[in-house]
């Protein structure tokens, strides 16, 4: 409308001699100015023989906004050689400014579209406008709080047929943190006029863009996108959608390097409404190589992952504001590296992934009608839903997970060796399967629900790595073990060795961690499955893991053969090993592997020099509540050292001390005479092995603050001794709990049964 004006009043120049023209710019300055509200100014005004120039308009607002144009040339007919007539034919701009905020620059517009906008001449001029144009517009308009909006501007109005071209090169545009751009963005719109007499765009509208990116994550962005919206209505409550694009830095192919046409990664196509009542979309991703994306692969815990490739679709329908999901992935070759996986980079981790779904936005709820997970020829099937509410009261969640019938050595070879190092050499005849259900309701944590059985019973060993041979484990054999320092400590488990007791001779310390550890032992095969829902409940409601239904043949296993780093590598291995241990040696002999390897302070390894170290006795000769004792330094040995330091039990410690031997005895480990005789006795330590005080505490301290990662130089990892995890890594010691240490201990998995010792001491008659 400016350039209409602009044209009509400059023309008027043509009606009159061209000594006029000072007259003519005064009065169309004047004429703006009172339009618009605010200062106008124009630089010159110059006639051409049917040409005229206006060159340096400058526009403001009383709101702020400011509008320049650097040159406006108007072509103009006279309707003779001497007549005073003249008809506007072609108004063009070209270069210029507009700034402000959004509102200053919206009520500019409209003062400027106010009236007809067609200048009066008395008959002088007539209007007959082919064209309106501006070109290298530069915009930058604020909006206040909400973002902002810059580009350069390409226009042009073709008045015969009332259609608007409009091109926005190099734009972008800011909402809060995000930020979108545009090499590109381009529409025509034709103008109709309403009831009103205004004119206003014909939806539908189509807007192209190319070369736009934006952030679709922190550290992912799309990039290179090319194609159309089409805006259905001026309230933008439908629109359709066919863009394609690549990803953020990436690096096209030498055959792309080579065209015009940027590299195509994915495409996304259909139609919705924006409060999702309707609609549908696909997703297409073509398999690719992730080397292509620098910036994404930056942003994953992957090495050396360039030539790994990803592709998938995702086709959604909304309807009610709900959406229906249906999809696939398929990634190949990715070399996952993740201290919380594996201490080693885990190669080849490919995948594919296909699933249906059904999302609720505004009840945050994920129904998972199905979704598979398959690796090699093992299949992972889950069903379920998951309610994620802001507040945790209203989280519930609910999944089933099924691995079909399949090969036992199938499961074993689509595990990349990388992550389960210890099971190389182990080879599988049997079938596998696997069910599991939980059910997690946060505002009814007490009725948790984690059942179901991963049924390892089909498979059969055919062969096994020589470090657990069932000959070596059920013989004599040199456990070396790691502490935290690097340092490593020995205890020889030959019969006569002076570092290895008999099972037979430690009974107390038997009772003691049949308390503690695992009251269950002498029943179950390794598994305390009724303890996983507890261990979990008592996690959860705790906000942290500190509860993790560990057996004593899992503390055998970790303390043999693995190690005490806390990875998903080293709990596959567990589960794997305790399985098989428990099939090819005696409970007493997982017993006594155990109490003569475990530690019991700081580089005391093995009950034999635990009992000598503490009370200067063997195992044989501890009374009952020494050997209570004993069982009470398991969870924190190193910790719980610093009792000796200083000679004598701290109250909260004689008091968890007096608790447990009152469970012995009530759990039917001791008997009631054995109890009675010694409930009373102090705890009086040797104190041979003590230097100082101060430096038996410094030494706990400097244990405690070492990096290196616990585990057995002999074991199945020794291959991987140079490679020591960090500290947050190690599984830590447990501190002094604030509360119960017993009460819904694994340690009680027997109680309300007879007692787990008399099965013992029955079996060994």
């Amino acid at each position: 409308m400016l350039l209409v004006v602009l044209g009509g009043g400059a023309a008027a120049v043509a009606a009159y001699p061209r000594w006029a023209a000072p007259y003519v710019e005064e009065a169309l300055v004047s004429r703006l100015a009172a339009r618009v509200g605010g200062p106008v100014t124009i630089d010159e005004v110059t006639v051409d023989y049917g040409k005229i120039k206006v060159a340096g308009v400058v526009v403001g607002s009383e709101e702020g906004a400011q509008l320049t144009l650097d040159e406006v040339t108007i072509d103009f007919q006279r309707e003779g050689v001497f007549a005073a007539e003249a008809t506007i034919t072609a108004v063009e701009a070209r270069g210029g400014t507009l700034q402000g905020s959004l509102a200053a620059c919206e009520a500019l517009a409209q003062r400027l579209a106010g009236g007809s906008g067609e200048p009066r001449g008395e008959g002088r001029i007539k209007l007959a406008v082919d064209s309106v144009g501006v070109s290298e517009l530069k915009v930058a308009v604020e909006a206040e709080g909400r973002g902002s909006v810059r580009g350069t501007v390409d226009a042009r109005f073709s008045p015969a047929d009332d259609r608007l071209e409009l091109k926005v090169h190099r734009a972008s545009a800011t909402a809060g943190s995000r930020r979108v751009s545009a090499s590109a963005i381009g529409t025509e719109v034709t103008l109709a006029r309403g009831e009103d007499g205004r004119r206003a765009p014909a939806f539908p509208i189509t807007v192209t863009v190319v070369g736009a990116a934006t952030a679709i994550t922190p550290k992912i962005a799309v990039a290179g996108v090319r194609g159309r919206v089409e805006l259905k209505d001026p309230a933008l409550s439908e629109l359709s959608v066919e863009l394609a694009g690549g990803f953020s830095d990436e690096r096209a192919t030498r055959e792309e390097a080579a065209t015009d046409e940027p590299p195509k990664v994915w495409s996304l196509a259909g139609d919705l409404r924006r409060d999702l009542s309707a609609g549908d979309l696909q997703l297409r991703m073509a398999s690719f190589e992730l080397g292509r994306v620098p910036q994404a692969l930056a942003a994953l815990p992957v090495e050396d992952s360039a030539d790994a490739t990803v592709g998938g679709r995702l086709d959604i329908k909304f309807a009610e504001g709900k959406a229906h999901l249906e999809g696939d992935l398929e990634v190949e070759g990715i070399n996952v590296k993740h201290a919380l996986l594996a201490r080693r980079v885990v190669p080849d981790l490919g995948f594919a992934f296909e699933f249906v779904a059904d999302v609720d936005p505004a009840a945050r709820a994920v129904a998972i009608d199905h979704a598979t997970v398959r690796r090699g020829e093992v299949e992972l099937k889950l069903s379920g839903e998951l309610i994620h509410t802001a507040e945790q009261a209203g989280r519930h969640y609910t999944v089933k997970a099924e691995v079909p019938a399949v090969a036992c050595q199938k499961v074993l070879d689509a595990l990349p060796m990388e992550l389960v190092p210890g099971l190389n050499g182990f080879r599988l005849d049997g079938q596998f399967v696997a069910n599991v259900a939980v059910d997690i309701n946060f505002a009814d944590l007490d009725n948790l629900v984690l059942e179901g059985k991963v049924d390892l019973d089909g498979c059969k060993v055919k062969s096994a790595p020589p470090l657990v041979a069932p000959g070596r484990l059920s013989g004599p054999f040199i456990h070396r073990a790691v502490l935290r320092d690097g340092t490593t400590r020995a205890v020889d488990l030959t019969p006569g060795s002076g570092s290895y007791t008999p099972l037979d001779q430690i009974n107390y310390v038997v009772a003691a961690v049949m308390t503690t550890e695992d009251g269950g032992f002498w029943r179950h095969r390794g598994f305390l499955p009724s303890q996983f829902a507890k261990a979990l409940r008592r996690n959860l409601v705790e906000g942290r893991i500190r509860l993790g239904a560990s057996t004593i043949t899992m503390q055998m296993v970790k303390n043999v053969l693995l190690s005490h780093e806390r990875t998903l590598s080293r709990k596959l291995q567990e589960m794997f090993l305790v399985w098989y241990v428990e099939r090819v040696l005696s409970k007493q002999r997982i017993m006594e592997l155990y109490l003569n390897v475990i530690e019991f302070g700081p580089g005391i390894y093995g009950v034999t020099n635990a009992a000598r170290h503490y009370f200067g006795k063997d195992p044989s000769e501890l009374t009952a509540k020494e050997g209570a004792y004993l069982g009470l330094m398991l969870p924190s040995p190193v910790r719980r050292h610093v009792h000796y330091c200083n000679g004598e039990l701290t109250p909260a410690f004689q008091t968890k001390l007096d608790r447990i031997f009152g469970l012995m005895a009530s759990r039917g480990r001791i008997d009631e005479a054995t109890y009675n005789l010694y409930k009373d006795d102090p705890i009086v330590f040797d104190r041979s092995d003590l230097d100082t005080p101060e430096v038996c505490k410094a030494e706990i301290k400097r244990l405690m603050d070492a990096r290196h990662t616990q585990r057995a130089a002999t074991g199945l990892l020794a291959a991987f001794a140079d490679e020591a995890l960090p500290e947050f890594l190690d599984e830590e010691e447990e501190g002094e709990p604030a509360g119960d240490p017993i009460d819904g201990d694994p340690a009680d998995g027997d109680a309300g049964g007879s007692p787990a010792m008399d099965d013992f001491m029955m079996a060994g008659e």
